[in-house]
């Protein structure tokens, strides 16, 4: 991955939170991770991510690793966002 550094996850509700910090040249942090669950291996959530002979470990790979990856990177041309939790979300599942 690109240094991202986890500082801890919580799950409930359906949801996984997962924050992080960037690598040791990154600043612009703490980043947070809103990621919706699967809620079987049936779920479309699930077979965006991996196919059925995938593990749990592979989804969360895919799913919630390789993803928070990709967001961090393309927030290196972006202006950080301020919130009152003091947290840029990366990705937000709950808003879709």
């Amino acid at each position: 991955m690109s240094g991202l550094r986890l500082e801890f996850v919580q799950a409930g509700y359906g949801y996984l939170t997962v924050c992080f910090e960037g690598p040791e040249d990154d600043f612009r942090g703490p980043y947070g991770a809103i990621i919706r669950l699967p809620r079987n291996m049936c779920d479309e959530l699930w077979t965006r991510y991996a196919d059925s002979q995938a593990t749990i470990e592979d989804w969360a790979y895919r799913g919630v690793a390789h993803r928070a990856d990709q967001a961090h990177t393309a927030s290196r041309t972006q202006r950080r966002g301020y919130t009152l939790d003091n947290i840029w979300w990366l990705i937000n599942d709950t808003t879709h």
